[in-house]
């Protein structure tokens, strides 16, 4: 009978700990050149009006153009940070972010990524929990009406999440990956030695400690490589990259070619 007690009033705690809208989450954002991403994205994170709710950006922009633009939308919340970052190298960014992070579940997002107004981080931060999972993903969609993206991001995409699920393996994007921050330290964090695919292959790693979920919701994401590169040409390249990855392992080396930030890298105004 005293356990029985002793339970309500946990679940009451907790119920009444999200009341409080303190879902306690650390979002890491990496940014490079992301002076006009970046501000959607904090302005959407903004929405979610929560006071546990802290933003970490790690910035490896040559400039501080990217920190110009920050310096508002930042002001919505109550912890925040923004930081330099100690080499121009995503997975060494991802991993700087996560160690200053205060909270126990951190959520790597990229820059191009939206929250939309009808996904609540809070609630899929109490589904992780609930599930006692250790890395997560989620479902995504393109932030502007296309076809052919919308056939990527909401189909093809997902099917390669059921595709590994199958075979009981774990795949996600960077965009948007969910972890605990104790498993994700005991594994070594993204392994900046990779060139690409460096979370898929983190996510595989964090699997072995515990389960991986991939949440329905779907978050946003831009198709400016799509559109920079073009559709077709960007899709072979993607499938040249996980058929490396399938058939070789991890791709270490410039052996395929893959560019970061480089939508800007033309476009900067004086």
């Amino acid at each position: 009978m005293v356990c029985f007690f002793l339970l309500r009033m946990i679940e009451f705690f907790e119920i009444f700990t999200y009341a409080e809208g303190d879902m306690k989450l650390s979002v890491v954002i990496p940014t490079l050149n992301e002076k006009d991403y970046l501000p959607k994205l904090l302005r959407s994170l903004a929405t979610q009006q929560s006071e546990g709710l802290e933003i970490i950006v790690v910035d490896a922009s040559p400039d501080d153009r990217t920190r110009r633009a920050a310096e508002e939308p930042l002001k919505a919340f109550k912890h925040q940070k923004f930081l330099q970052a100690p080499e121009r190298n995503v997975s060494v960014q991802r991993n700087f972010g996560a160690e200053q992070a205060r909270y126990d579940t951190v959520l790597f997002l990229d820059a191009d990524v939206i929250i939309p107004e009808d996904v609540s981080l809070e609630d899929i931060v109490r589904r992780f929990r609930k599930l006692e999972a250790v890395v997560a993903t989620c479902r995504f969609a393109p932030s502007e009406k296309h076809l052919l993206g919308s056939l990527f991001f909401s189909h093809i995409l997902y099917r390669f999440h059921q595709f590994y699920a199958r075979r009981k393996r774990a795949y996600a994007l960077g965009a948007f990956i969910m972890a605990d921050k104790e498993r994700f330290i005991s594994v070594g964090g993204f392994d900046p030695t990779i060139r690409v695919n460096e979370d898929a292959h983190l996510v595989e790693r964090m699997k072995a400690e515990g389960p991986f979920v991939v949440f329905s919701d779907r978050v946003q994401v831009s198709l400016r490589r799509f559109k920079e590169d073009g559709f077709v040409k960007t899709t072979i390249l993607y499938l040249k990259l996980w058929l490396y990855r399938t058939l070789r392992g991890e791709l270490r080396d410039d052996t395929i070619t893959y560019e970061f930030g480089h939508y800007t890298k033309n476009k900067l105004e004086p």
